[in-house]
């Protein structure tokens, strides 16, 4: 668990250096209440934004779980039900070339790794954290195992399409998962962790904390890692502190979690639920 901080987070004003502002440790999250539980108003009229191909729009990535060439650890392989393209909410994909904008500067783009998923894919996923959950665990049992894997990946054993409390958020075509590319050579910038590490390393916060780790490549981590998640937040993602690099907007998981940076935002209901492909 993230400890709170001692001070209001100081939200850096939108034509600041990001980088020198810290992310703020969760405030106020309310663990034992599942995101899940968060109301979503599905007659507004921004849940039926449609599903559109990201990478077609303009925006930088590579489907991650649909990788053949086993650089995509720590699977190494593609996984069941992942799809060659990266679909988001249409509203998602036009915040994402704003954050683009905000991040041009520095000679950064954002570099796409997930958007919508499949149920089968979030299947792949979950069975492999279980697994990793046997492996690490001193008494594995099942409750045990089901315990350790909720901080990493929703179960999606019972999704049900009328049922809110089954949803998970990238079903919604509302969650992405990110990080930052150099514009002029393509590479991706330092994070200081691997995309879905389960370990404390992957947590948003990991290298604010007082006693963490120091050095050159600490710093370089912590700097870009704010970069990435000021921008998101001022096109009014929200991240989830888990994972540095998953950020929501309009599921239950944003409502959640968008106010952790600053309370004093009123309480939001979403308007995303679940949404299937434009040829399903």
């Amino acid at each position: 668990m993230q400890s709170a901080p001692t001070s209001p987070a100081i939200i850096p004003p939108s034509d600041s250096d990001f980088r020198d502002y810290p992310i703020p440790a969760a405030i106020a999250r309310p663990d034992e209440v599942s995101y899940r539980h968060y109301p979503v108003n599905q007659s507004l009229p921004e849940s039926r934004d449609p599903l559109v191909d990201a990478l077609a729009s303009g925006l930088a990535g590579r489907s991650f779980y649909a990788r053949t060439d086993g650089l995509n650890a720590p699977y190494h392989r593609a996984l069941d039900g992942s799809l060659p393209n990266i679909w988001l909410r249409r509203t998602l994909v036009e915040k994402l070339h704003r954050v683009n904008d905000r991040v041009r500067p520095y000679g950064l783009e954002v570099f796409l790794l997930d958007g919508y998923r499949t149920i089968a894919c979030q299947m792949d996923i979950y069975n492999y954290f279980i697994e990793i959950a046997r492996a690490v665990l001193p008494d594995p049992t099942p409750e045990a195992c089901r315990e350790y894997v909720k901080d990493y990946i929703g179960w999606p054993g019972d999704f049900d399409p009328a049922n809110p409390l089954t949803w998970i958020s990238h079903k919604t075509g509302a969650a992405v998962d990110l990080t930052l590319r150099e514009i002029a050579s393509g590479e991706h910038v330092y994070m200081g962790g691997i995309f879905d590490d389960p370990s404390s390393v992957s947590t948003t916060c990991f290298f604010e904390q007082s006693n963490g780790p120091a050095g050159a490549s600490a710093n370089e981590a912590r700097r870009n890692r704010r970069l990435l998640f000021w921008a998101m937040w001022h096109e009014e993602f929200a991240n989830l502190p888990e994972e540095w690099w998953h950020f929501d907007y309009g599921d239950q998981l944003w409502a959640k979690n968008r106010r952790f940076v600053d309370p004093a935002l009123p309480i939001v209901t979403a308007w995303y639920g679940p949404v299937s492909l434009p040829d399903e």
